[in-house]
Formats: structure tokens, C-alpha cells, sequence
């Protein structure tokens, strides 16, 4: 999305629009992006959204609580040797972990060391004086998580952000699966701001909508089939997309 004319770059503004009307009524600075299961693009997203972000002028740090496989270090050309585990044990609120980018107005805490107990790590009272730190350096925290259900990091860190994404891959996940994700965040009574759906072309998308029901159901009845956004939307969810 650093290509401003590109049609990814404006995917993104969108995406930046559609958050930020999402925090009419309360303010949305706290963002947690994670998606159902590994490989659905959810870094790449939140890499994307805090670069447009960062475009309209707005403070950014761009957290990777994907102690498990975190990636954004690589993505944007920064050391990930110390971040978030360093800064969670090391007891100081010290600004030295988060690092500039070559993207004005975004900076990156890398997840820094792997500990051998990530939910233990993001779910202490540590993590949240962390988290409520480093919301006095930006505008906004944009957090990439860990799959929703593949470990109970996403639950956790779920807990502590105002809202969340989360991501779908087109022809990839399952609308079951993506059903499982949305009820798990509802029994949390955490807050999501909707469903992004990438790796897809936008003048397909609805074809793709009807793809999810086909494969999950084997259903060509016309009357019976409703597309993925009918289907999410009677989970009071909206896509992004």
C-alpha cells in the first residue's frame, strides 16, 4: 500500500474509512487484526492498514503480538531481535524497543524474542501497562495477532484492544470455519468492526460470497443459497471489501 494510485493503496484508504466510521460513537484507537486459521494474510493487513493510516497524517505504531510466527520485522526491513517480549519482562517502558520505519508517521514493535509461554506473556498485567504506554505515543495501535483459533493468544489480546479485523483469504477459508472465529469474538463480548476479505478480485467478490456457501454446503438452489455477507450480517457483522 505504499504505492498511493495502486488498487491495493486504495483497498486500504477504504479500509481506513470504513474504521474510522466505525468509531463514531466511541473511539477506535486500539485495533487488533487476526484471522480464524494460519496463512489468511492477517499481517500483511495489518501492515497495510497502519501504512494508510500513517498516509493521512496520523501517529502509528504497528505491534506484532504474533509471538508465534511474527513476520512483521521482515516486512518492513526492521531488526526484530528485541520488541514486545523484551519490553513485557524487562520492567521499564523504555521507547529504544519500537522502531522506525521508512514510512512517515509509522513505527514497529517487533514481537522481539520468543518466549516459551506467549498467552502467559500477553495475558499479564504487564502487557496491559505495555498497551496503555504505548497508546500515549500514537494515534493509533494497530496489533497483529495470532490465528483466533489456533491458540488463545488472539482471545486474550482480544480483551485489551477497543476493536478487531478479521481477515478472510478468498478461496481459502471456510465460511464454517470463519463462522467459528465471529461466534468465538461474540462469547467474548469483544468488539469487531468487521470482516476483511482479501487475496481476491474485486469485481468477483460477489461470485466469491456465493463460493464460500457453495463449498461449505454443496447448495446450487437458488432460493436456499445466501452469500457470505448475508450470512454474516445476521451476526451484526460487515465486510470489508
Amino acid at each position: 500500500a505504499t504505492e498511493p494510485r495502486s488498487p491495493t493503496a486504495e483497498a486500504y484508504r477504504q479500509l481506513r474509512t470504513n474504521l474510522q466510521y466505525s468509531g463514531v460513537d466511541s473511539e477506535l484507537k486500539t485495533v487488533l487484526i487476526t484471522s480464524a486459521n494460519a496463512a489468511e494474510g492477517k499481517s500483511t493487513t495489518a501492515a497495510n492498514l497502519a501504512t494508510a493510516l500513517a498516509q493521512s497524517g496520523k501517529k502509528v505504531i504497528l505491534v506484532d503480538a504474533d509471538m508465534r510466527r511474527p513476520t512483521l520485522h521482515t516486512l518492513l526491513g526492521v531488526d526484530g531481535s528485541r520488541g514486545l517480549s523484551n519490553l513485557i519482562v524487562s520492567g521499564r517502558l523504555d521507547p529504544s524497543f519500537i522502531k522506525s520505519t521508512l514510512i512517515p508517521n509509522l513505527n514497529l514493535l517487533p514481537a522481539g524474542r520468543i518466549p516459551p509461554n506467549p498467552a502467559e506473556f500477553l495475558g499479564s498485567e504487564r502487557m496491559k501497562e505495555v498497551l496503555g504506554w504505548l497508546g500515549t505515543q500514537a494515534h493509533y495501535l494497530i496489533i497483529d495477532s495470532p490465528p483466533l483459533l489456533a491458540v488463545t493468544d488472539g482471545a486474550i489480546l482480544s480483551q485489551l484492544c477497543d476493536t478487531m479485523i478479521l481477515v478472510a483469504s478468498a478461496n481459502q477459508t471456510r465460511y464454517g470455519t470463519l463462522g467459528a472465529a465471529v461466534k468465538q469474538i461474540q462469547a467474548l463480548d469483544s468488539h469487531i468492526a468487521g470482516v476483511v476479505v482479501n487475496k481476491v478480485n474485486l469485481g468477483s467478490l460477489q461470485s466469491y460470497y456465493y463460493y464460500y456457501y457453495q463449498q461449505e454446503y454443496g447448495s446450487d438452489d437458488a432460493n436456499s443459497r445466501k452469500s457470505l455477507r448475508e450470512r454474516l450480517q445476521a451476526f451484526g457483522i460487515s465486510i470489508f471489501g
